[in-house]
């Protein structure tokens, strides 16, 4: 029976505390999902790699996923640290990119610094 009333407990991730100042005991809702992490380079080279690979997959995905649910040419191009090529292309690559150099309306290229400027603008 103790077995089944932890496993409750932990299915609905709340903490039993008792609050000293009105004598009761109050239900805390833990976190759930990731803890952020520091966005800089990761030192060991055999983490990197790892890193690198999962979230290039998980990159792929979310280009597919975005060209699929919203009807639009996505082209992913990834240079890895040696220079390894990784490409993307909902439809056909070249098409996408003879499309991509012949756009003429006015370009709004981001960089690493733009991007984490738009980002603490949300924030």
């Amino acid at each position: 029976m103790l077995f089944t009333l932890n496993a409750l407990f932990s299915c609905y991730c709340c903490l039993l505390s008792f609050d000293s100042v009105s004598n009761r005991r109050t239900f805390h809702k833990q976190k759930m999902g990731r803890n952020k992490i520091q966005i800089q380079r990761i030192s060991n080279e055999r983490n990197r790699q790892a890193t690198f690979t999962k979230r290039k997959a998980g990159l792929i995905k979310k280009a597919m996923e975005l060209s699929i649910l919203c009807e639009c040419d996505v082209a992913l191009i990834i240079f890895n640290s040696n220079n390894k090529l990784y490409q993307y292309a909902s439809s056909d690559m070249e098409k996408i990119l003879v499309k991509y150099t012949e756009y003429h309306d006015t370009q709004t290229p981001m960089t690493n610094e733009d991007v984490r400027k738009y980002i603490l603008i949300i924030e």
